[in-house]
């Protein structure tokens, strides 16, 4: 994946995560593929992200893949223990 596309998928990883309220963004690369970090309620949140893309809906499928995450953390979290 050429570097505008890898910086297309990270403004939408930032801006996604901005909307939600997370703060301490950061983003790194480990094995194979990239990974974002912040800081969400209290709580560390972890995204590993492919940048090696199947198909052009690449960008909005990663960012939903994120907020299903996020929500279900969020949720789990919420719970009762």
């Amino acid at each position: 994946m050429g570097t505008n596309r890898n910086r297309e998928l990270q403004e939408a990883i930032e801006e996604c995560l901005t909307t939600l309220g997370a703060t301490q963004i950061a983003f790194g690369t480990g094995g194979k593929h990239q990974y974002v970090e912040c800081l969400l309620r209290g709580l560390r949140i972890t995204h590993h992200y492919t940048t090696t893309p199947s198909d052009h809906r690449y960008v909005k499928n990663t960012v939903r893949d994120l907020k299903r995450q996020v929500r279900e953390r969020l949720d789990m979290a919420a719970r009762p223990r």
